[in-house]
């Protein structure tokens, strides 16, 4: 696995084909299934740690610091009117990932 996936540069080699290709890609499924779990536990806890610390410039507990602050952002705000004279659809690919259970 470590081979294929590369976490430092937040990237995956695929290259290869057939049975080879074949066997990487359900490793990675199968890692994909073993870490989906844990991607949920860590989303929930870190929006109510974040949650909990707006608005507290630094704070510091046993090996953890936690520093928030505020920046400067820009948003667009367009009359809807406006808005839907350019909006466009375009075509996308979804692609959805689900265990079979035989």
């Amino acid at each position: 696995m470590k081979d294929i996936l590369d976490i430092g540069r937040n990237e995956v080699n695929l290259s290869g084909s057939g049975a080879g290709l074949y066997k990487v890609m359900l490793e990675l499924l199968q890692r994909w299934e073993t870490l989906a779990p844990m991607a949920k536990e860590f989303a929930v806890l870190d929006k109510a740690l974040k949650k909990y610390f707006y608005g507290v410039p630094d704070f510091r507990i046993g090996k953890y610091q936690v520093k928030g602050f505020y920046c400067d952002s820009s948003k667009l705000r367009i009359p809807e009117k406006v808005k839907n004279k350019y909006l466009r659809k375009e075509r996308e690919w979804i692609v959805s990932i689900n265990k079979i259970n035989k």
